[in-house]
């Protein structure tokens, strides 16, 4: 039958053009996922640095610092502003997201509805808060394949952004809000002493593994500062700062942390955009 190989080979000509959509269609809504991801990912930064910031103005304000409740709202609203927006899932596929930032949004709720005066229970239910917004972030970053992307390049830089940079941000911010009570209050009791010094030798450990991800003279001045606040404490001189100042230091560093995040989010985001047409020039 002199059709049959004419029908055969539209046939699989049919299936190849099949496969080849459905590879598309697969690889595009990957792609849509993972930007999801990001998107979240960034908003959750965002929380967990605002949320650091209310801890130590908090902790500042329940030690008699002259903090207005003004600039703790502001910071509030914008933390709520931020959990609206994450939990308005604009697709059915991201329920997951919705799961995974629940107990943390239910944890700041209840951070604000029964807000307490104790200074070191607040520092204890923000920490808590924190730390579940740094597993969201793990979390998150495995639910939309960036942690565990086919592109190694793409994975590397994700755990980075999701793990090693941000815990180093809240070891730096519980030094803060420790050393902001301590200056308020001018008194640093043996369990603040050791927990200040257990953290900052957690970060003077860890600071090899961010060097290369920072500046040369951001890395060396971060280095100095964990070096003079640990020779503060040991010394027990830390009462004697003015906590004015060292907030506006403190920040400074986590601030240009913060920012090489965001610049790597930046980055993930074009090379998540850019890895399909990779694949294919490859």
């Amino acid at each position: 039958m002199p059709t049959s190989p004419i029908l055969f080979t539209l046939l699989i000509g049919l299936f190849t053009l099949f496969a080849c959509y459905k590879l598309y269609y697969a690889r595009k809504q990957a792609k849509a996922k993972s930007l999801r991801g990001l998107a979240a990912l960034t908003r959750i930064i965002d929380v967990i640095k605002l949320t650091q910031q209310h801890r130590g103005l908090y902790a500042g304000r329940l030690n008699g610092h002259d903090i207005s409740q003004a600039s703790l709202k502001a910071i509030s609203t914008q933390i709520n502003q931020h959990y609206n927006q994450l939990m308005i899932a604009p697709d059915k596929t991201d329920k997951a997201l919705k799961r995974l930032i629940k107990k943390s949004h239910h944890m700041w709720e209840t951070l604000l509805v029964n807000p307490t005066q104790d200074v070191n229970k607040s520092f204890h239910l923000h920490s808590s808060l924190i730390q579940r917004l740094l597993d969201c972030l793990w979390d998150i970053a495995d639910e939309y394949a960036l942690t565990s992307h086919s592109d190694q390049h793409i994975q590397d830089l994700a755990n980075d952004l999701v793990r090693t940079l941000p815990k180093l941000t809240e070891a730096i911010g519980q030094v803060r809000a420790i050393t902001l009570q301590v200056t308020n209050t001018k008194y640093c009791s043996a369990d603040k002493k050791l927990l200040l010094l257990f953290t900052l030798g957690k970060i003077q450990r860890d600071l090899i593994q961010v060097k290369p991800k920072l500046q040369q003279q951001s890395y060396e001045n971060l280095v100095n500062f964990i070096e003079e606040v640990t020779k503060s404490v040991e010394d027990q001189v830390l009462s004697n700062r003015n906590p004015d100042s060292f907030f506006t230091e403190a920040s400074s560093h986590i601030d240009i942390i913060f920012n090489n995040i965001q610049m790597g989010l930046n980055e993930l985001k074009a090379q998540v955009l850019l890895q399909p047409k990779q694949r294919k020039r490859a």
